[in-house]
């Protein structure tokens, strides 16, 4: 008879047991998906928030479990079930509060490295609009350079006895025709020294008498070409833009470019700056004066290096 009662009481046990594990689990899905919905990509956090509230949820229940579970003849002697009780689910109680505090630490961390990636975005884009500004900046500055060049090419105009008027390039071209003839020296004299000293006197002597049609022309140039050199850009980039420089010149320009580099009256940093760039690329040296100065020209800007275009 004892024993009947006793299987009796364990289906029933079973029973409640099962009732209680099938309201935990309803209770779990629904916490899971009101709470965690935004964990999911959170795989540690996700993991402790779960048993975290799994451990909370069989400390609210367990109460019930107990009492409803187990039979108790008197009341009072749950007084000493209770003690019992709060001993045996302390360490889950702590547990869970404990594995609560990871899952929120590893949610923040993953949110302040969210956070910090958005931030480097922001940077990075911040950095690379400030880099297009400047270009611009730069760019528009440039081609007003560019357009000025061209101005005071054409504004330069030259009177001829008095009878007639040539302007622009033109007058470039007379002028060198006279560069010409104050370079003049006697070849039988062979040294380069001596060339050099010629091309001092001549240039200087041509300079003072022309220096209204060509002191700012060059001057311009020259700012181009510095303004260019100081762009904090790649050398790769400034050369592209040295070359639009470049391409503003005729063979005439540059043959005056050529003799006003290599007297003593210009400024080093400009002779540096036109090997820098390679201004004197497609310089024919065909049209030089002498074959002193074709020496001259390869001891100055080596000729036979340039392989850039």
């Amino acid at each position: 008879m004892k024993s009947i009662v006793k299987v009796s009481g364990t289906v029933v046990i079973m029973e409640k047991f099962l009732v209680i594990t099938f309201i935990l689990v309803i209770l779990y899905y629904f916490l899971h998906k009101r709470f965690l919905a935004n964990a999911e990509g959170m795989i540690l956090s996700g993991i402790f928030f779960r048993v975290s509230l799994l451990f909370m949820v069989l400390t609210l229940i367990n109460p019930f479990f107990i009492l409803y579970v187990v039979n108790h003849s008197n009341i009072l002697e749950l007084g000493a079930v209770g003690d019992w009780l709060g001993g045996s689910t302390a360490p889950f109680i702590g547990l869970a509060s404990f594995l609560m505090i990871l899952a929120t630490y590893f949610t923040q961390k993953d949110e302040l490295k969210q956070t910090k990636l958005s931030y480097e975005t922001q940077t990075n884009l911040l950095v690379k609009q400030n880099q297009m500004i400047d270009i611009q900046r730069f760019e528009q500055t440039f081609f007003n350079l560019v357009s000025l060049h061209h101005e005071i090419v054409n504004s330069i105009s030259f009177d001829i006895n008095g009878d007639s008027k040539v302007d622009g390039r033109n007058v470039l071209h007379k002028i060198y025709l006279k560069l010409s003839k104050s370079l003049e020296y006697n070849e039988t004299q062979n040294s380069i020294n001596h060339r050099y000293k010629s091309i001092n006197k001549g240039y200087e002597a041509w300079y003072i008498e022309h220096e209204m049609f060509i002191g700012h022309y060059i001057q311009n140039i020259f700012h181009l070409l510095n303004f260019i050199d100081r762009q904090n850009i790649s050398f790769e980039n400034k050369y592209q833009y040295a070359k639009i420089v470049r391409a503003q010149l005729t063979n005439t320009e540059l043959l005056i470019l050529f003799y006003n580099t290599i007297s003593r009256i210009e400024k080093r940093k400009f002779v540096e700056m036109m090997r820098k760039y390679k201004l004197f690329k497609y310089l024919n040296t065909d049209h030089l004066l002498y074959n002193k100065d074709k020496e001259i020209f390869q001891m100055n800007f080596h000729i036979e290096e340039i392989s850039q275009a």
